[in-house]
């Protein structure tokens, strides 16, 4: 299974997309550079065991988190 991870990066010239599950731990980590505007990807998370995972996307001035979920 996957999720796709799209954003605006708002004229930043880079970001920084890590998976993080429950106990704090990165299991996956994404630099993107040379940004230039929408950024999309697809995050594979077949090699992960299901359950809640937090997403947390740093781009320039911008950083969000958000849950998900893999069942």
């Amino acid at each position: 299974s996957s999720v796709n991870v799209s954003f605006d990066a708002q004229g930043a010239q880079s970001a920084d997309i890590r998976l993080i599950d429950l106990s704090g731990r990165q299991v996956k980590v994404i630099k993107a550079d040379n940004l230039n505007g929408e950024f999309s990807t697809e995050l594979n998370m077949s090699d992960l065991a299901d359950g809640v995972y937090m997403l947390n996307i740093s781009a320039g001035d911008m950083q969000t988190t958000r849950r998900v979920i893999k069942q």
